[in-house]
């Protein structure tokens, strides 16, 4: 490695070698009795020196978060419809064992009106089912949709990691 360019002055390898530490003793004193007398070299270097120092993380963050943040939606929403589900299998176990048959007896006493509320009550009874088969196939399509998107995320992280495992064998080859 070259630690002077043509005309006398220092690379910028040369300056980030020095910070970086990795100069050998000899290299080390070559480069500071230059800084001594060099203003532009001196002045570059303290450029290097005074640079916000940016630390990358070893992995993509981005895509973990995400993953994290749609776990959690999914927990929240699914704790929703799983109360709302709740409710309305409540519902119908209550409606279907006779809790509110009080209220179907005192109706029965009224004589004609105990036919029609057989039917009310049917109709009611098939209408609560309806719902919950609708329910049931809509919460079967949610979930399967985002079991295909943790799918994809997770194919993206990997090829996201095969590029970045591809991009360093380039750099490593290209610096050797």
């Amino acid at each position: 490695m070259n630690l002077f360019l043509d005309n006398g002055h220092l690379t910028d390898e040369g300056l980030q070698e020095l910070i970086d530490g990795s100069l050998d003793e000899m290299q080390r004193l070559e480069v500071s009795e230059h800084l001594s007398f060099c203003d532009e070299c001196l002045v570059q270097y303290t450029n290097l020196l005074t640079e916000p120092i940016c630390i990358e993380p070893k992995q993509d963050l981005v895509l973990p978060v995400m993953q994290r943040l749609r776990k959690k939606v999914l927990c929240v929403i699914t704790s929703r419809y799983a109360t709302a589900a709740a409710a309305v299998v409540l519902t119908l176990c209550l409606w279907v064992s006779g809790f509110f048959s009080g209220i179907h007896a005192e109706e029965s006493h009224m004589g004609q009106q105990t036919t029609s509320s057989h039917s009310f009550s049917g109709k009611i009874q098939q209408m609560f089912w309806n719902i919950s088969a609708t329910f049931s196939n809509m919460m079967d399509e949610v979930s399967g949709d985002i079991s295909n998107s943790i799918q994809k995320d997770k194919e993206d992280a990997s090829n996201s990691q095969v590029q970045k495992q591809t991009q360093e064998k380039k750099n490593d080859k290209h610096f050797q």
